[in-house]
C-alpha cells in the first residue's frame, strides 16, 4: 500500500483522523488479520463474523448503532488499556505479598491434618492428652489461617469476611471443647451443643464461600482458567453439602440415605485434595507473577 494513501478501516474512518492511533500503536484494522481485533473493536468483530470487508456491504449500514459510535471506540480501547495497565501494576506490587502468605497458608495444611487426626474422637478419648494436643494444633493453625485471610482483606473483601468467619468458628470450637469437660452431660447441654454445631455449620459454609470468592476476585483478569476452577469447586462443595442434608431427609429409606452420605463424604475428600492443588497453583501464580516479563494475556489484548 502507498504510504501516502490514508489507511482505511472496516467502518470507513481514516486512521489519520484518529488521535489515539499512535498511543495504541495501531496500524489500522485492515492491515492486520481481523481475527486479532475481536478483543477490541466490535465493528471489526462484526465485519469478520458476517464476512464483510467493509460496513458498506451490510444491509444494516445506515441504522447500525455500532458504526454510529465509531468515533468513541479508540478512546474506549485506550481507557481499557490504561485501566488494565494500572491493575497490572497494582497486582505487581501486591503479588509477592500474596504469594508469600498463600504459600504459608498452603503449608499449614500438614500440621492441621496431623492435629485433626490426633483430636479425632474416632481414634482417641476426648479427655486424653493426645486429644488436647491435636485440638491445640488445629486451633493454632485455624488462628493462623484467620489472620492471613484478614491480612489479605486489602486484596478482596471476601478474604476479610472469610477470616472473621474462621475466628467465629474457632470461638464455637472452644466452647464445644469446654462443654465436653462438664461431668454431667445432661439434656440441656446436649441441646446447647447441637445449637452451637448448627451455628458453626452456617458460619463455616459462609466462610468457605467468601474464601473461594476471594481467590476468584484475586485471579479475575489474570488467570481466568484458575478462577473458573475455584468457581466449579464451590459449586461441587454445595452439592456435597446438600448431600449431607439429603442424608437426614432420606433416613426414612436407610439404604438410600447411607449411599448419599457415603457419596458426600467421598466427594468432600476429593474436593479437599482439589482445594489443596488449586491453592498451590494460586500461591505459585502470585509468587512467580512479579518475575514475569510480560503482562497477563488480558492486559496484552488491550496493549497491542
Amino acid at each position: 500500500m502507498d504510504n501516502t494513501e490514508p489507511i482505511k478501516t472496516h467502518c470507513g474512518k481514516t486512521c489519520e483522523s484518529c488521535i489515539h492511533r499512535q498511543d495504541l500503536g495501531c496500524p489500522g484494522c485492515m492491515v492486520r488479520d481481523p481475527a486479532s481485533l475481536s478483543w477490541s473493536c466490535e465493528i471489526a468483530q462484526c465485519c469478520k463474523s458476517k464476512g464483510h470487508m467493509r460496513c458498506e456491504s451490510c444491509q444494516f449500514f445506515d441504522s447500525c448503532y455500532k458504526r454510529q459510535k465509531r468515533e468513541h471506540i479508540p478512546a474506549e480501547i485506550t481507557r481499557k488499556r490504561l485501566a488494565m495497565e494500572n491493575a497490572h501494576n497494582r497486582l505487581n506490587q501486591r503479588a509477592a505479598d500474596m504469594g508469600r502468605w498463600l504459600w504459608i497458608f498452603f503449608w499449614l495444611f500438614v500440621p492441621r491434618l496431623v492435629g485433626s487426626l490426633l483430636s479425632s474422637g474416632m481414634f482417641v478419648n476426648s479427655l486424653s492428652a493426645t486429644y488436647w494436643i491435636g485440638t491445640v494444633m488445629v486451633l493454632g493453625c485455624d488462628l493462623a489461617y484467620a489472620l492471613i485471610l484478614v491480612r489479605l482483606g486489602k486484596v478482596s473483601k471476601h478474604y476479610h469476611i472469610s477470616g472473621w468467619c474462621s475466628i467465629g468458628s474457632m470461638g464455637i470450637a472452644v466452647l464445644l471443647s469446654i462443654i465436653l469437660l462438664i461431668p454431667a452431660f445432661n439434656g440441656l447441654v446436649s441441646l446447647l451443643s447441637f445449637a452451637l454445631g448448627l451455628v458453626d455449620l452456617v458460619i463455616s459454609l459462609l466462610g468457605t464461600y467468601h474464601y473461594y470468592q476471594g481467590h476468584m476476585d484475586a485471579l479475575s483478569g489474570y488467570d481466568n482458567g484458575l478462577k473458573e476452577k475455584w468457581q466449579k469447586l464451590w459449586k461441587w462443595y454445595l452439592i456435597c453439602f446438600a448431600g449431607f442434608i439429603g442424608f437426614f431427609v432420606l433416613m426414612i429409606i436407610p439404604i438410600l440415605g447411607v449411599l448419599v452420605f457415603l457419596a458426600s463424604i467421598i466427594g468432600l475428600i476429593v474436593l479437599s485434595v482439589l482445594e489443596m492443588v488449586y491453592l498451590y497453583q494460586t500461591a505459585n501464580f502470585f509468587r512467580t507473577y512479579g518475575q514475569q516479563t510480560e503482562a497477563p494475556e488480558t492486559y496484552q489484548r488491550y496493549a497491542r
